[in-house]
């Protein structure tokens, strides 16, 4: 899979800012940096085709099948965005698996909007206005949303936030602080005990700190001056996020739940009008727009995915078998589902399997898969060797976009020292990206190890 991403950063020699583009393949659950090379503008075309090169230098023209970015115009535009002109540059078709992590941002990001209007500053007079209050607060005096949420429900979310804390190691610690947040919001105790972090930098493109920032002025609201409409945006906000968004956040970046996660998470969006008919309408339109994995091809994921019950992968696995004898792939696939808003009603009454069509198969030929499990039992497909062979593989497709965001992280931390060739620039950030593979952290431990 080829991910890419891009930056603007001071040029080696002048004041003046340049765009570079980190390139990176993953396989297997391994990445490689290609390169991080200067662009001279962020088209499409551009980016395109320097990734391209990229992956031409390096000899792998012939093994990319799939592309991941985040999913701005420039890079999923029909008619110049990078990923159409890097179709054209490699003749032939490539499988479009978006960031999921940049998805469910836009997502937030709408909700956010709806309720307290658009901005296109980086930071939100609000948080900023709680940010300067911060240390007059009592940390000790809070209060929670748990009377707002049926127990039932918050049963449920207490149960997922306290097993996904148990049992997954959270890479950054954003993301555990929103997990402890959610927890308290609540009314639950993490296993560390109740304690806040100083409220940090809010950045534009993360909106996972304007999840914290709701949630902590949420908590600390009666000792906090907030005007009538702030505190019922802020109430509605951090019930979206208790209610629909963390579980839907923490689910979405595996490749082979995102089908089937993706058309649950459409459904409960659209049934949140029950609720909230203005976040569900404005969440739900965002989503619409970026469906990228309920197309013909990328549903066959569906297939390894144990969430899915045994009834509908069999209604799947036959509807293949009925297309068999059907034209095996489609010319110029479907790159994304379109959902109509007039349809937004009608949608969560749509039987999944009526997702595939014989394009669907394409998706085995790409990476090599067999499809001799269909013909069997779901409640025996475990045992297939093909079948398993496929979960292997599957599992280990990255269909976020955070090794791009490392390599990203790379060359500004090394884009003006060391050196100013180009050449040997490219050099250094290869040095440095294969030594971090080989130590991830500057503990003692870590590089004691053989």
């Amino acid at each position: 899979m080829l991910h890419w991403d891009g930056k603007l950063l001071p040029a080696l020699t002048g004041v003046e800012k340049v765009d570079r583009l980190a390139i990176i393949v993953t396989f297997q659950g391994k990445e490689q940096l290609l390169g991080v090379p200067e662009i001279q503008t962020s088209s499409g075309e551009e980016q395109a085709m320097a990734a391209y090169q990229a992956v031409e230098k390096w000899g792998l023209t012939d093994k990319i099948q799939a592309i991941c970015c985040d999913t701005t115009a420039s890079n999923t535009g029909r008619v110049n965005g990078a990923c159409t002109n890097l179709e054209k540059l490699f003749n032939r078709d490539l499988l479009y698996l978006p960031c999921r992590h940049h998805i469910f941002e836009l997502v937030l990001r709408s909700c956010f909007e709806s309720l307290m209007g658009a901005t296109s500053s980086p930071d939100m007079a609000l948080f900023k206005r709680f940010r300067e209050a911060w240390t007059k607060l009592d940390k000790n005096v809070y209060i929670t949303g748990s009377n707002e949420v049926p127990d039932d429900v918050r049963s449920t979310i207490l149960g997922f936030v306290e097993h996904y804390l148990s049992t997954q190691k959270q890479q950054r610690d954003d993301y555990r602080e929103l997990l402890e947040l959610t927890m308290i919001f609540l009314g639950g105790i993490p296993k560390n005990g109740i304690s806040f972090r100083i409220p940090g930098a809010v950045s534009h493109a993360r909106w996972m700190a304007k999840a914290i920032y709701a949630f902590k002025i949420y908590l600390f609201q009666n000792q906090f001056q907030l005007s009538h409409m702030e505190k019922n945006s802020l109430r509605r906000i951090c019930m979206f996020l208790a209610r629909v968004y963390v579980q839907a956040w923490f689910l979405s970046s595996e490749a082979i739940t995102a089908p089937y996660h993706d058309f649950l998470f459409m459904c409960q969006l659209i049934n949140y009008r029950d609720i909230d008919p203005q976040v569900s309408k404005a969440a739900a339109k965002k989503f619409s727009n970026h469906l990228w994995y309920l197309v013909p091809e990328t549903v066959a994921l569906a297939l390894f995915d144990d969430n899915v019950p045994p009834a509908v992968k069999a209604n799947m696995a036959q509807v293949l078998l009925d297309k068999d004898e059907e034209a095996e792939e489609e010319k110029n696939q479907v790159k994304r589902y379109i959902l109509p808003e007039k349809d937004f009603s009608s949608f969560p009454n749509i039987k999944f399997p009526s997702l595939l069509t014989p394009g669907t198969k394409t998706f085995f030929n790409r990476f090599s898969l067999s499809t001799d499990f269909l013909n069997k039992d779901p409640s025996v497909w475990k045992d297939d060797p093909g079948y398993k062979s496929g979960i292997e593989n599957l599992k280990k497709i990255a269909v976020v976009n955070d090794v791009a965001e490392r390599g990203v992280k790379l060359i500004q931390d090394y884009n003006n020292i060391l050196t100013k060739d180009e050449t040997e620039k490219q050099f250094v950030l290869q040095i440095v990206a294969g030594d971090r593979k080989k130590y991830p952290t500057a503990t003692k431990s870590c590089l004691m190890k053989q």
